[in-house]
């Protein structure tokens, strides 16, 4: 049984089914995974709630929005138009709601806290395992856009891609990101 709001579990707080999505582990066995969402047609509405779990999902915006609501822990959240290549981050821990009247499309990366402790602990900075974020914010993070992209071809051609090319693709994203975006990051680059 899956665990983590990732794949279909993730898809089903969009009702939506059978994303493409892409799994990997750290070291310590954390999962990690990326989910392409997307919905062409406008009215969608509200997201259902996910269920509260010590992880992030790092949002990779990969079309444009230009009205969209979200709330956290049940109060709204002041939020901008959506730029495609932009990043948010989405505690789970918060209980994140959204309200989407347009298209959308985006690459979520599923990552748990316990996988950000795991690698500072590696780097030799232990007992971090949050994000800097401001909710609502989206970010021009051109390393997790830039990521984001190299997997886009493999999340469609599931069956053609070799496990290694998506667990070197997804450390690298997560230890990027995580590393650009930890709390007293310390990250050797």
């Amino acid at each position: 049984m899956q665990h983590g709001a990732y794949g279909d579990r993730l898809a089903a707080s969009f009702r939506l089914s059978e994303p493409p999505t892409l799994t990997s582990h750290t070291a310590g066995g954390a999962r990690m995974a990326a989910t392409e969402l997307a919905r062409d047609e406008p009215g969608y509405g509200f997201t259902a709630p996910i269920a509260a779990e010590p992880a992030y999902l790092v949002g990779l915006q990969l079309r444009a929005v230009q009205r969209h609501e979200l709330w956290l822990d049940g109060r709204a959240v002041a939020v901008k138009p959506i730029t495609p290549g932009t990043t948010h981050f989405y505690d789970l821990e918060r209980n994140p709601v959204a309200y989407l009247p347009e298209p959308f499309h985006p690459l979520f990366f599923y990552m748990p806290r316990a996988a950000l402790a795991e690698q500072a602990e590696e780097l030799g900075d232990p007992g971090i395992d949050d994000l800097r974020h401001t909710p609502g914010e989206f970010l021009a993070d051109s390393v997790v856009h830039q990521f984001g992209l190299c997997l886009l071809p493999a999340l469609h051609a599931r069956n053609e891609v070799h496990q290694l090319f998506v667990n070197h693709v997804l450390l690298a994203d997560f230890r990027a990101g995580s590393c650009r975006h930890r709390r007293r990051s310390r990250c050797r680059r």
